[in-house]
């Protein structure tokens, strides 16, 4: 039978217990008339040993393995006790005592320059590459098992073995594919020596400048004018990171070393404040960095060769999921620098001024507050609750917890939070399935929740709320800030579960704690903050205005999102 590529002996014996099983020999060949004639050595093996007393089974044994039976540990043969394991193990003695040294050290020697250049990136398919480096290491590995049941006992063939070898990792072999195969198909033989790089007349290389590989990539690819600029940024940013500019040759960094160096600058980047930058966006720019060299290859197949370059290229890991472990709650004075009347920001937005209410009286994340419908603001049970619900493309709740009826706190009832929203929905004479928030209607992705939130995260910056490398502040913040609000006005850990949406532990939480909408209103209802805090009296004629009437306020001119293509 043939298995990757090597040929084994197969046969059914019956066991001790009756039944019957199959054993696999390998022959150590790939050859087929070599596996033939082994095949047939096998067999006569399995023959002879059957008709055997014990006594001719051990000179059998020590005749099979070239007469050092003698040192061949008991332990080792305890563990032999089926015969087809016996007459393997003995039949691999044999054949390593009696094959040709020269021939067995002469396969490791001929494979080593093939894996050698292959792992160069010679020749330049990939799957020639890969077909070529597992034939010759399937070889080596067959013949190496046999050399070093061969050198165990035969200190000759180890000296021999091991002087080859040293010449052979000192040596370089070829300096390409091409030269290889030349040498094989002239069958003369090739001298071991170093290559040294061989240095081409200045004249011969092309005096292409990084920036017209750059532009070239962008014309090629049709590139739109704002990734362009982004990406020309990014590769502007990268080789000064390593001494150059954009007027230097190309050749300048078609080196390995430069290249890895750029990596490094890139793994290490951190913002202009010091925080660190997400994998993400690291990856980005290794991205635009990979697509320079392929593309510098496109121009020049001759003298810019990408595969050297794109393996010192690699992928960063992918930032988690959901890590949100390094946000903080925002403190009172910050609540009241956010809600301050002095910023414009929320008579611009006032739909981030809402979200923001929804998230400080709940303790949602980004997108199950900034997602709802018209149809989860709704009466259950007498009471005013928000359904957070999993039923639409943009909304992707973390956990199944996060999916609940949330009743809503008094406080931001009395502000008019469910007036406003109805009013809203009748102004436009939406339907039921409509978003809240009409920026969300207009983003067609399913990362929406984050285009939305955006700016909110641009005002806290303006206004001084900085992340550090300690502490990182966002619109999950508001998350935090709930937490610790319900353990400072004595709600139970388990209750805060129900209310925030996390998923508790232990069978206790999970199947015991069934709470009602009214357990959960009347620690909603704990929810307060102060008019310091928030400046509720304030910013509730503001909002009713420009949120129920926000077509009569242009939002200001930034960035547009991306619009469903009717």
């Amino acid at each position: 039978m043939l298995r990757s590529g090597i040929y084994y002996f197969r046969q059914d014996v019956k066991s001790t217990d009756g039944k019957y099983k199959s054993i696999r020999i390998s022959l150590r060949t790939k050859d087929l008339s070599t596996a033939l004639r082994r095949l047939e050595n096998m067999k006569k093996f399995m023959r002879d040993y059957d008709d055997l007393t014990p006594e001719e089974q051990a000179d059998f044994a020590k005749y099979y393995s070239g007469g050092e039976f003698s040192q061949i540990e008991n332990t080792t043969l305890e563990k032999l006790r089926n015969k087809d394991m016996l007459v393997g193990f003995f039949y691999d003695q044999w054949m390593a005592h009696h094959a040709d040294l020269d021939e067995l050290i002469g396969t490791i020697v001929e494979n080593a320059p093939i894996i050698d250049l292959c792992k160069k990136g010679m020749p330049d398919s990939a799957l020639e590459r890969y077909n070529k480096t597992w034939q010759a290491a399937t070889d080596t590995i067959q013949a190496r098992a046999l050399l070093d049941l061969r050198m165990q006992n035969d200190s000759g063939a180890r000296n021999k073995f091991n002087g080859v070898m040293g010449f052979l990792k000192d040596s370089v072999q070829y300096a390409s594919w091409e030269e290889y195969v030349a040498s094989k198909e002239e069958k003369t033989p090739v001298v071991m020596q170093p290559v040294l790089p061989v240095q081409q007349p200045e004249s011969q290389c092309p005096q292409h400048t990084i920036r017209e590989v750059m532009e070239d990539m962008f014309e090629q690819a049709k590139t739109k004018k704002a990734t362009c600029d982004s990406r020309r940024l990014d590769i502007e940013n990268m080789v000064k990171a390593v001494g150059c500019n954009l007027e230097d040759g190309y050749s300048k960094i078609n080196n390995p070393e430069i290249i890895s160096k750029i990596c490094q600058w890139i793994k290490n980047r951190t913002s202009k404040n010091g925080t660190p930058i997400k994998n993400n966006r690291k990856n980005k720019m290794l991205g635009v960095l990979k697509l320079l060299v392929l593309h510098a290859e496109e121009m020049e197949p001759e003298h810019y060769k990408s595969a050297p370059l794109t393996r010192c290229i690699k992928t960063l890991r992918k930032d988690t999921k959901g890590n949100t472990s390094g946000y903080h709650g925002f403190t009172s004075e910050m609540l009241s620098n956010i809600f301050d009347p002095k910023h414009d920001f929320f008579k611009n937005y006032p739909e981030q001024f809402i979200a923001c209410l929804i998230a400080l009286f709940s303790g949602s994340r980004t997108n199950a507050a900034t997602t709802l419908q018209f149809k989860n603001i709704r009466l259950l049970d007498g009471l005013y609750v928000i359904d957070f619900l999993e039923d639409h493309d943009k909304k992707q709740l973390k956990t199944e917890e996060s999916e609940r009826s949330l009743p809503i706190a008094q406080q931001l009832l009395d502000w008019g939070f469910v007036d406003i929203i109805k009013q809203r929905q009748e102004k436009i004479n939406a339907k039921p399935k409509q978003f809240i928030f009409t920026k969300m209607n207009e983003y067609d992705d399913k990362k929406a929740s984050n285009s939305f939130i955006k700016s909110f995260h641009r005002f806290l910056r303006e206004i001084g709320i900085e992340n550090t490398s300690q502490e990182r502040y966002s619109f999950h913040s508001f998350r935090d800030t709930v937490s610790k609000k319900l353990e400072v006005v004595g709600v139970s850990d388990d209750m805060a579960h129900k209310l925030v949406g996390w998923k508790g532990v232990g069978t206790r939480s999970e199947y015991y704690l069934k709470r009602t909408q009214n357990e959960l209103k009347e620690a909603a209802d704990k929810l307060i903050y102060s008019e310091e805090e928030l400046h509720l009296g304030y910013w509730k004629p503001i909002i009713l205005e420009h949120y129920v009437n926000q077509e009569k306020y242009p939002t200001p001119k930034g960035r547009k999102p991306n619009k469903k293509q009717d």
